[in-house]
């Protein structure tokens, strides 16, 4: 027997846009976070300082910057995911269509054969 889940595919939809519309504040964050390492490098006149704040802006540029992306791309995968089970659902519900239309002229064929066998066919 199918198992029914019931899922609201236009929420999932809009939690994937209401994620992808974190983008632009995770951009603002990482642009703040790589200018506060890069200005605390010419600030600290101290090298053992300097160079642990050259280190740290290496090692988390990068993944700053690339945050945002991730986040909208998380946020694109998400409205994908729900536009893959609403076609699903469409497709589903077409089939199931068919079947019963090809069930029903079943059991139609199947009472006029058994009706020939013993008289007059039925509908």
């Amino acid at each position: 027997m199918a198992q029914i889940i019931d899922m609201h595919v236009d929420q999932v939809y809009r939690a994937g846009v209401n994620v992808s519309d974190l983008s632009g504040e995770a951009d603002a964050q990482a642009q703040e976070v790589v200018s506060v390492l890069s200005e605390a490098e010419g600030v600290v006149q101290h090298p053992v300082l300097t160079g642990a704040f050259s280190r740290y802006f290496d090692a988390w540029s990068t993944p700053a910057y690339r945050a945002p992306r991730d986040i909208d791309a998380l946020g694109a995968r998400i409205r994908g995911a729900a536009s893959a089970i609403a076609q699903g659902d469409a497709d589903a519900k077409a089939a199931a269509e068919a079947i019963a239309a090809q069930s029903a002229q079943l059991a139609t064929d199947t009472r006029n054969i058994l009706a020939g066998q013993h008289g007059t066919p039925r509908q």
